[in-house]
């Protein structure tokens, strides 16, 4: 008995001095190897991996991504925005501070469109990363989305550099950003995701109120599958809260007089609108995708991004069918929001083909010859074809043809701003006293929660 306690002693004064200095070993060597170790763990994580495989944001994808994009929009540079009215402060803000080194404010308008043009591909890959945790379906969908036709990028283009729809189109560049955030807080919480849902949804709102439609109809959706996976009434009361949280934010701009008669007034005219054509078929359509959602998805993480997929898409695609005819959801108006949706789907939808081919690949007679070698060509083959589809595509986008089309001098302002400017006062005080209120006390929260 006494040996087994000795021997456990000597074990425990190994243990414990294991990572004790030898007295020839100096403090700095031991630095030097503790720092060696965290940059192979950094290099380890940088480190660039095929695309199919899982991991980190992949480096070199964005790049293309990025760079695909940037060819596309390139003969846009030096040339004049098209002229359009704006709701909203933030792109003429751009514009001139752009303008302030010498650059006419057509021209400041223009490379701001392209900004937020250059923006959208990096912001949908980074949502589509978080939603489904996996590269090929992120660099899928960021190419499906940037090919040059219309639904996808071509939709885009043609809204944003030859119509009118110039502010509409640039607000998408942060509607994945705010999805991103809100996804994150309905499922994990944290400030940090209340703030970027919440902040990016102001700056949608303060571009675009199409755009900030857009992103509720998105919200959602998001939030429907994250109440599928359970804990319905927490992430109900974090979906109000970021509403909450971003309509006092952007108070400011929309005071509260200002934002009641535009919901009663006659800017309220095209939301009643959109909502008579699509009350009836929402009748008949949500509760039964509301039942298929529920058998289908409910508890099963994993179905998530197919979830979100669909139903995006069927709701984008009914906006576009029954609103024919209507101002506010005329179809070429959000066009470009069905081109998002089905990217997210078929590279969905890729992905899971993809995995179950690879799964089952030896019950097929070339699946035991080098089938894997035949697939991931194939699957390489086909990003490829996307590519080039974009190199090719930038010709058609150029053949497009014009649409209909104090701080703030020399900017068209739209029926809204101009509006807004007749609630000043009282009203004005009152928006900005809120959005002072909610902005001071979110500074407060992260001090507070700063480690002294």
């Amino acid at each position: 008995m006494t040996t087994m306690v000795r021997k456990k002693k000597s074990v425990t004064r190994k243990v414990i001095n294991h990572d004790v200095p030898k007295e020839e070993e100096k403090i700095a060597s031991r630095r030097a190897m503790r720092l060696a170790g965290k940059i192979k763990e950094t290099q380890e994580r940088l480190r660039l991996k095929p695309f199919w495989s899982g991991g980190q944001v992949r480096s070199f994808d964005l790049a293309l991504v990025w760079g695909l994009n940037l060819y596309l929009v390139w003969p846009f540079f030096g040339r004049e925005a098209f002229k359009t009215s704006y709701s909203g402060p933030i792109i003429p803000f751009l514009a001139k501070m752009i303008g302030w080194s010498g650059l006419p404010l057509a021209y400041a308008i223009e490379i701001v469109n392209i900004g937020f043009f250059l923006l959208f591909p990096v912001a949908f890959y980074l949502f589509m990363r978080r939603v489904s945790g996996k590269d090929l379906v992120a660099l899928l969908a960021s190419l499906v989305v940037s090919l040059p036709i219309s639904p996808f990028a071509g939709a885009r283009i043609q809204g944003m550099f030859y119509s009118v729809e110039g502010p509409h189109m640039a607000s998408l560049a942060l509607v994945p950003l705010a999805a991103y955030g809100l996804l994150s807080f309905l499922h994990d919480g944290g400030l940090r995701n209340l703030v970027l849902a919440a902040g990016c949804s102001v700056l949608v709102g303060l571009i675009s109120p199409f755009g900030l439609l857009t992103y509720v109809i998105f919200g959602a959706i998001i939030a429907f599958s994250e109440m599928l996976l359970g804990q319905g009434r927490l992430k109900i009361m974090r979906l109000l809260m970021v509403f909450l949280l971003g309509a006092g934010l952007s108070s400011f701009w929309y005071n509260p007089g200002f934002f009641f008669w535009m919901l009663s007034g006659p800017l309220g005219v095209e939301p009643k609108m959109m909502f008579a054509r699509l009350l009836p078929v929402s009748l008949f359509t949500l509760p039964i995708l509301g039942v298929i959602g529920y058998l289908l998805f409910d508890r099963k993480p994993d179905l998530q991004p197919l979830f979100l997929g669909s139903f995006l898409t069927i709701g984008f695609g009914m906006i576009v069918l029954v609103g024919k005819g209507g101002m506010m959801l005329a179809p070429s108006r959000y066009i470009p929001e069905l081109g998002i949706a089905l990217a997210f789907l078929l590279s969905t939808l890729g992905e899971k083909l993809f995995e179950q081919v690879l799964k089952h690949k030896d019950k097929w007679r070339w699946g035991r010859r080098g089938g894997e070698r035949w697939l991931f060509g194939s699957l390489l083959g086909v990003i490829i074809l996307l590519v080039v589809g974009i190199l090719k595509g930038r010709s058609w986008i150029l053949s497009y043809e014009p649409g209909v089309l104090g701080f703030w001098t020399g900017v068209e302002r739209g029926e809204i701003w101009l509006a807004r400017e007749r609630f000043g006062g009282g009203y004005s005080v009152m928006g900005y006293g809120i959005t002072g209120v909610i902005g001071m006390t979110l500074w407060g929260l992260k001090n507070k929660r700063r480690p002294r």
